[in-house]
């Protein structure tokens, strides 16, 4: 194992071409929402497996006092699919915040003027509760959303804030999202320092830069590494022929990591560890008012079986990168694994269809 003690500066990435209508954002603000929906599951994740100790009360009391409610995230009950059976499905969305703010008219309800959605991750619950699936979405999956035609997955959160980014997701898949987080930056560099730094499988030769400018390489295996290094690497996308494939893999490292780390026994039974972490985590998290502190120990309660082998990753299925007709860079469905995935949601066999051929990845 190689344990590397640096904290590398923010790698450049070429970006890519934003839908019409969409607001331009800095170079800055693209790379961090690599590692927000990272934070989100992982904060509820910390919530989850701390509330069964006798500090519910203090954990309680920071999530709800320091964390945010969203009051307005899910469309018109009349839209919305139908979901039968006891599975969850957790939506989570990285928002953006803007050093330099869009234009007031630019701004949308539910959205705001200086953040949009970057990261999106569905996070599905089994009925019996025996299986966690956390199914990357590829930010520029080229789809319908609502009321604006064709565009990037991602722009939803632009056109129409988190409400349409969820009803954007809700006609893709065809399932019901029945919780909704979204997550800002802030502090998930300390995130992985809280945890006392984090475990993670580096699958590609991926050469990085110091602070101090000069170069080093992470060679495949496994390397410990603390916040600043884990979020470095979550970002870095440039270095790959396969480019934000390879980011989103890194991005399931990463999560991998500290799912191992949040569940093993010397954090679950180190109240104060896992004070901490909500502690510092609370601030930077909305989720939808439905879900209350007491709903996440109900659900905690019956997730105690998990293990880290019950978690499991994939990437909606795509049919590699194309262009679109004004030209923009995008990422296609592959139309008949997306028809997999959403007959795995309505039949609550997400976990089958893990090992099944639609189960699949293009730019390995």
């Amino acid at each position: 194992m190689s344990d590397t003690e640096i904290h590398p500066e923010e790698q450049g990435s070429s970006a890519p071409r934003r839908a019409a209508g969409r607001p331009p954002r800095s170079r800055a603000s693209r790379r961090k929402g690599v590692w927000i929906a990272l934070g989100a599951l992982a904060l509820i994740i910390a919530v989850l497996a701390g509330i069964g100790a006798v500090y519910y009360g203090n954990l309680k009391h920071s999530f709800e006092s320091k964390s945010h409610k969203l009051e307005d995230v899910f469309p018109d009950e009349a839209s919305r699919p139908s979901k039968d059976g006891k599975s969850m499905n957790i939506l989570l969305l990285g928002s953006d915040k803007r050093p330099q703010p869009v234009e007031k008219k630019d701004a949308v309800p539910g959205g705001g003027a200086d953040e949009r959605s970057d990261s999106i991750m569905l996070v599905n619950i089994s009925g019996d509760r025996k299986h966690v699936t956390v199914m990357s979405i590829m930010r520029d999956l080229w789809v319908d959303v609502p009321g604006h035609g064709k565009s990037k997955v991602n722009a939803g959160y632009a056109y129409g804030g988190r409400k349409l980014e969820v009803q954007t997701i809700e006609n893709l898949l065809k399932t019901r999202i029945d919780h909704v987080a979204v997550v800002d930056m802030g502090s998930f560099k300390a995130f992985g320092d809280s945890l006392g730094g984090l475990d993670v499988n580096v699958e590609k030769r991926t050469p990085m830069t110091r602070s101090n400018g000069s170069q080093f390489v992470l060679e495949p295996g496994k390397h410990h590494m603390d916040g600043g290094l884990a979020l470095a690497f979550s970002r870095e996308r440039k270095v790959y022929a396969n480019g934000d494939y390879q980011r989103v893999r890194n991005q399931q490292a990463v999560m991998r990591a500290i799912m191992a780390k949040l569940i093993t026994k010397d954090t679950m039974t180190d109240p104060r560890k896992i004070q901490s972490v909500v502690d510092e985590t609370s601030p930077y998290i909305s989720i939808d008012k439905q879900f209350t502190f007491d709903d996440m120990t109900k659900l905690a309660l019956s997730l105690r079986g998990l293990k880290t082998s019950d978690i499991e990753f994939a990437t909606m299925p795509t049919a590699g990168i194309g262009w679109s007709d004004d030209g923009q860079s995008i990422v296609q469905v592959d139309e008949k694994g997306l028809a997999s995935v959403q007959k795995a949601l309505k039949e609550d066999k997400m976990h089958d269809w893990l090992s099944s051929p639609e189960n699949h990845e293009k730019g390995k």
